[in-house]
């Protein structure tokens, strides 16, 4: 290790990662590593290899790659204990400062070893609840450890210190950086659809994100699709873009056969994950949100970015962004007669379009641009490095019970190897007594 790197503040990102194509959270996760990787060392945990990994190792990362199979509850609990004894030598051994969770599961399985080592602990929050639905269980948990709550909007750090009332005073709020050179509008908009094979006439709506209930793509379509593409005097299309693979998504071939069941499959385009998805923003008219629950969504502020206008459901963050700068329209929460006419508004008002399109645009670069975000995220680990060095025990200013419960944690890692060992070996999970001291090596 150089000795420019050894004088660097150490934090662990550990980034829970789907596997698939479109995961919001990691894009946002990884500007902030490009953006801090001049100030601070880091290492970052992960539990799959993607291609994300190699590019957070030519940032200067140290990336360790776990596997953590969650395929029935051993595992789960097997993860609990490892990888928060793990990490517990892991950030000794390391002297990590700061230890950043983007995930409640990843949380939970490294901030207890983690802060016993002496680590403060951020989480970083991608998305809230909406009003009367629970949090998992695991929140209780893990919340206890946290120093330091990160959100992506004011809005949302509303909402979850109203669910979390422990969280008042302990939560701030950081915007997700939008890459502009890659996110831009297009001049061209009839070449650029020549280019993605749409019909350059069209009003063409986009839906973009994962096919899961959560993003309701199925209750749009079967809700309001019809009556939107039916529109007098124009010829209306609806893109939706996602994880389309009707074999392996059930979700996504419920969508399919809704719009065979009412005859707009002609006038519906699925498509899988784009690689240019820009493109796909910049080619809409009106990109729209029609999710249960976000963060911030990425979608949203992408095609902002790229010029367009945007309708959302009333989730987190989309007040704040697009009614409080006037570049789109928010509906209330399932409301998708309201967010039915909205749209018919953007689709029948060539001029409206094109004046949200250039709020949004305006509005994205004045809100995502990525030097004041970066500074919000360093200023918060040189505080959390400040107050590292202050002689505080983290293990006495944890609540009594906690305190219990990591002795409890201890205890049964050690008396219960042997029956873990019997099971995990039986598992995709490799197990062996010396695993622990092979990997910190």
């Amino acid at each position: 290790m150089s000795e420019e790197l050894s004088k660097k503040r150490r934090v662990l990102f550990v980034i829970y990662q789907t596997g698939v194509k479109g995961n919001g959270g990691v894009q946002s996760i990884t500007k902030i590593l490009e953006g801090i990787s001049p100030e601070f060392n880091i290492h970052v945990l992960t539990q799959e290899k993607t291609p994300f990994n190699s590019h957070w190792e030519s940032l200067g990362a140290k990336v360790i790659f776990k596997n953590a199979p969650e395929s029935n509850v051993f595992l789960k609990v097997w993860n609990l204990f490892y990888l928060n004894v793990y990490c517990f030598f892991y950030c000794l051994l390391n002297r990590i400062a700061v230890l950043h969770c983007n995930d409640i599961v990843s949380l939970v399985n490294t901030c207890i070893g983690s802060k016993l080592a002496g680590c403060r602990v951020i989480y970083n929050v991608r998305a809230v609840k909406p009003p009367g639905m629970s949090y998992s269980p695991l929140w209780k948990l893990g919340l206890p450890f946290v120093n330091k709550t990160i959100v992506l909007s004011d809005d949302m750090r509303l909402r979850l210190e109203k669910h979390h009332p422990a969280l008042k005073g302990k939560t701030t709020f950081a915007y997700s950086i939008i890459d502009f050179e890659k996110f831009k509008p297009i001049t061209n908009k009839t070449e650029l659809r020549r280019k993605l094979g749409l019909n350059t006439n069209d009003i063409l709506l986009g839906i973009v994100g994962r096919f899961q209930t959560v993003k309701q793509q199925d209750l749009f379509l079967s809700k309001i699709a019809t009556s939107i593409i039916e529109n007098k005097g124009k010829s209306v299309k609806l893109v939706l873009i996602g994880d389309f693979n009707v074999k392996m998504n059930a979700f996504a071939a419920k969508c399919l056969q809704i719009t065979k069941e009412l005859g707009i499959e002609k006038s519906v385009i699925f498509k899988d994950f784009q690689s240019n998805i820009q493109e796909w923003y910049a080619a809409f008219d009106v990109t729209i949100v029609p999710s249960s629950e976000e963060g911030l969504a990425r979608c949203m502020i992408e095609s902002m970015s790229c010029g367009t206008p945007v309708v959302s459901f009333d989730v987190s963050s989309a007040k704040e962004i697009l009614s409080d700068h006037n570049c789109g329209y928010v509906a209330a929460l399932n409301d998708f007669d309201t967010l039915k006419d909205q749209v018919n508004q953007l689709v029948e008002d060539d001029d409206l379009r094109r004046v949200f399109g250039e709020k949004s645009f305006q509005s994205a670069r004045k809100l995502f641009a990525s030097e004041a975000i970066i500074e919000a995220y360093s200023k918060l680990y040189r505080l959390m490095k400040e107050r590292l060095g202050q002689n505080e025990n983290p293990y006495i200013e944890m609540p009594l019970w906690v305190r219990m419960m990591c002795v409890f944690f201890v205890f049964v890692f050690f008396m219960l190897s042997p029956l873990f060992k019997t099971i995990i070996n039986g598992s995709e999970y490799p197990f062996t007594y010396s695993r622990l001291a092979v990997d910190l090596i």
